[in-house]
């Protein structure tokens, strides 16, 4: 899940994709997403999950860990602008 919602805050902060606001893309990506296991995993932890990555620095996996790299760059937080 973190993977996934870091993938999603560096398409934002690159300008990949137009994002009205980060709570938003967190209700979209537990909408459009689901988790690899079975049973059935409560959707409002998901969200709050999702939402804590996006929303903070110190949520984000490890570099060794980051998805798609080459589509959307990392960028240090202190180099980002606001987001």
């Amino acid at each position: 899940m973190n993977q996934l919602a870091e993938l999603f805050k560096r398409l934002n902060y690159n300008n990949i994709i137009d994002v009205a606001n980060l709570k938003l893309l967190a209700k979209w990506i537990t909408e459009n997403f689901a988790t690899g296991n079975d049973k059935v995993q409560d959707k409002g932890m998901f969200f709050n999950t999702i939402y804590a990555v996006l929303k903070n620095c110190k949520r984000e996996p490890p570099k060794t860990k980051r998805i798609l790299v080459e589509l959307a760059k990392y960028i240090k937080p202190e180099d980002r602008k606001k987001e």
